[in-house]
Order: structure tokens, then C-alpha cells, then sequence
């Protein structure tokens, strides 16, 4: 069986994606928002990326998989982020990066997360 290419995993690109589109928004605020929200937010949103290829790299199964909830979690931390800047800086920019709400209704990245381990690994075996 081929191992496949990380950058060949469509849920890698749609988080560099999200990662790359949430930057070039934030990097238009003002200093303040920038500082404050918009670090954190850029911060939450390239860790979805960055675990995914982080957990890719791994040898053994557990730590895949272990790297794919860190992953969830800067996802959610993302939201947060999304949320509080669409709150307190009125920006009304975030609301527009493509995948927010395909990423965020049901969580759907959890399972295609998963299935592309099992896809690459079956049972965890390299």
C-alpha cells in the first residue's frame, strides 16, 4: 500500500487554507486588535495545520492519533478566537473565510481527521 503525501490530504490543505486566509484578514486590523485578538487567533488557526503535519510525521499509531486531537483543540480554540473578534473588534471580516462553518458544524474535521489515518495506516501499522 502507497503511503500518501501529507500535502496530498485534502483536510491539511483546507487547514492551511483557513490558516493562510485568517492571517491576510488579520493582518489588515488596526494595532490593538491585532495585538490582542488577532495574535491569538493567527496563533489557534496555523496549530490546526501544524498538528495535523506534526502527527503525520509520527511513528506510532498513538501518537497520530493523539496529534489529531490536539488538532480538535486548536480548532475549537479558533472558534473562540473567530468569536471574540467578530465580538469586540467588530470585525466583521472573519465571518467570510471559506470552510469556517464546514469545519465547524459537527466537528467534521474529527472523523476525516481519523479516516485518513486509517486510509494511510491501516490499523496503525506503518
Amino acid at each position: 500500500m502507497d503511503v500518501i503525501k501529507l500535502e496530498e490530504l485534502d483536510i491539511y490543505q483546507l487547514a492551511l487554507d483557513v490558516g493562510e486566509r485568517i492571517w491576510n484578514i488579520v493582518d489588515l486590523w488596526e494595532w490593538f486588535p491585532k495585538k490582542t485578538v488577532g495574535t491569538q487567533l493567527v496563533t489557534a488557526a496555523d496549530s490546526i495545520a501544524s498538528n495535523i503535519s506534526e502527527g503525520y510525521g509520527r511513528y506510532f499509531y498513538k501518537d497520530r492519533k493523539q496529534f489529531c486531537y490536539y488538532s480538535r483543540g486548536s480548532l475549537l480554540e479558533t472558534k473562540n478566537w473567530i468569536t471574540k473578534a467578530a465580538n469586540r473588534c467588530a470585525c466583521k471580516t472573519i465571518n467570510t473565510v471559506p470552510h469556517i462553518e464546514w469545519w465547524f458544524s459537527g466537528y467534521k474535521c474529527h472523523p476525516q481527521l481519523f479516516s485518513n489515518i486509517e486510509l494511510v495506516y491501516p490499523g496503525g501499522q506503518c
